[in-house]
């Protein structure tokens, strides 16, 4: 129940979020100040305080809390950058820098996915010998040594 009232929270602020761009341009004499900039930040940080939310509401396994804290405190950051370029820096230029941060953060998640699970064991590993394998290079090498004897 937790878990989808967080994703639902987030849902929400996309879709606030969108609402909110698509009316400024519908009427832009009543909402020119919401920018991409400012869409960015908006959903960002809502997502950022779901993923916070789920981290410290989360007690099964201590790895997924720490990665959804880390996924909160990454998208609380983009939503303080977007919001801090969107106040600081002229709307022409918001555009690419916001696309470079989002190309980072998928790069990111693509090397932090990309990375062995922690729960995989090692019998991917090369050279790994399974249970049975070891077993029988005990039997012989005691079979070995009771020979020498």
């Amino acid at each position: 129940m937790k878990k989808s009232l967080f994703s639902l929270l987030g849902i929400v602020g996309t879709a606030f979020g969108l609402v909110l761009y698509a009316l400024s341009f519908l009427k832009p004499e009543q909402y020119s100040y919401f920018t991409l900039a400012y869409m960015v930040a908006l959903i960002s940080g809502v997502w950022g305080i779901s993923f916070l939310l789920k981290g410290a509401f989360y007690r099964k396994d201590v790895v997924m809390q720490k990665t959804r804290f880390l996924v909160g405190i990454i998208f609380v950051a983009i939503a303080i950058a977007a919001l801090v370029w969107g106040i600081i820096i002229p709307a022409d230029l918001v555009l690419p820098i916001i696309l470079i941060v989002i190309a980072a953060v998928i790069v990111f998640i693509y090397l932090f996915k990309s990375r062995r699970r922690w729960d995989e064991g090692d019998n991917h590993d090369k050279g790994y010998k399974n249970y049975y394998e070891r077993k029988a290079e005990e039997e012989k090498l005691e079979a070995k040594q009771k020979n020498k004897k």
